[in-house]
């Protein structure tokens, strides 16, 4: 079973991959209008051309940017659960070492007859 933050992380995940899908979707059907009206020798072709260009320009830099900025996510997250690890084995040894010491007292006031 998935922990409940790492079901949200991936339901999260999975509606921006969307969001961006469509955006992407809609990028892509402009530049096939746009090669449409260049096929069919459109009246503005000086106009469609360089739009076409930078929407395909765009969309790349775009999706490249989101790769890179969804990698250095995983990154962080897996550090971030690394880091929370490490931190759960810190407190289970100073919870240790405080048992540690409060029984070594003890036993060493049992020993000298003090209690």
């Amino acid at each position: 079973m998935l922990h409940p933050i790492k079901l949200l992380q991936k339901v999260t995940s999975l509606i921006m991959c969307l969001l961006f899908q469509a955006a992407f979707d809609r990028a892509d059907t402009f530049g096939q209008q746009g090669n449409n009206l260049i096929d069919q020798n459109h009246y503005a072709l000086d106009c469609i051309k360089p739009k076409c260009s930078e929407i395909s320009t765009k969309t790349h830099e775009i999706s490249e940017k989101i790769k890179k900025r969804a990698m250095v996510l995983e990154r962080s997250l897996d550090l971030q659960q690394r880091i929370e690890k490490v931190s759960c084995f810190i407190k289970f040894i100073l919870a240790n070492i405080i048992i540690w010491l409060i029984e070594s007292t003890w036993s060493g006031y049992t020993r000298i007859g003090m209690l």
